[in-house]
């Protein structure tokens, strides 16, 4: 949500709660679904593990909670959209959806990073259609780093358990030293970019020190040997440090 506002806020564009509470829910929906799909088919097809009643459970009670959020949001979401917008917004949910029904084929692309650049791109189609401002290219690209940043570390925390439940994702094309280097440079040029967009006055100093903390942040994910980061514990707190973009 936090990342929608963003968008608008530097679109100078006002959106409607409907947006905001129907993202959400979109999200936990996906989420969900997706999450059950990765522990109960693998590659061919066949079971990878059971899973418990109680687990079993869980996904269902949220599954089904934010389908019953998510619909009243976006009966209300498509009176507030004209023609044009929804079918420029069908295109990445249909991409998703597409994407989430064959990704798991060893042929096709990795799933994680397809679905993080639709999601960056879905979040700025509106405010970009609505706005009257040019577009600001430079923010959408540093808040697609922080998106990767966070998929990265994302994946390097959960390398072991991908392995061996053989997750058709970016750990399976990649060691963990690789993704550990991936981290590092998608550090360094988001750093650079931050720091050459500072200077002509483009970023601004509060959203060079956000951005900043964004990229630095999950760099923690690294050094868990030294500090007991587990990757559930990495997605609460990076969800909350991204409050911080509606500082921009």
């Amino acid at each position: 949500m936090a990342g929608l506002f963003f968008a608008a806020n530097v679109c100078a564009v006002f959106l409607p709660w409907p947006f905001y509470l129907g993202l959400f829910s979109l999200v936990a929906v996906i989420y969900n679904a997706d999450h059950w799909a990765d522990f109960s088919y693998s590659r061919s097809g066949q079971a990878r593990r059971e899973i418990s009643d109680s687990e079993k459970k869980i996904y269902l009670f949220y599954l089904f909670l934010n389908i019953l959020i998510l619909i009243p949001c976006l009966i209300l979401i498509l009176l507030d959209l004209s023609l044009f917008e929804f079918l420029i917004l069908t295109i990445p949910g249909t991409l998703t959806a597409v994407h989430l029904l064959i990704a798991r084929r060893p042929w096709y692309l990795i799933k994680e990073l397809m679905i993080a650049i639709l999601y960056a791109v879905a979040l700025w189609l509106l405010p970009v259609l609505r706005s009257t401002e040019s577009f600001p290219l430079h923010f959408f690209i540093l808040h697609l780093m922080v998106i990767l940043q966070n998929l990265f570390c994302i994946s390097y925390l959960d390398y072991r358990m991908d392995k061996e439940d053989r997750f058709p994702g970016l750990n399976s094309i990649l060691s963990q030293e690789n993704i550990r280097v991936l981290v590092y440079t998608n550090t360094f040029a988001g750093l650079l970019f931050i720091f050459s967009y500072s200077i002509v006055g483009s970023t601004g100093f509060t959203a060079g020190v956000v951005f900043s903390v964004l990229l630095l942040f999950p760099l923690a994910s690294l050094t868990e040997n030294n500090f007991p980061l587990n990757s559930t514990l990495f997605r609460s707190i990076s969800d909350l440090i991204f409050v911080l973009l509606v500082l921009i």
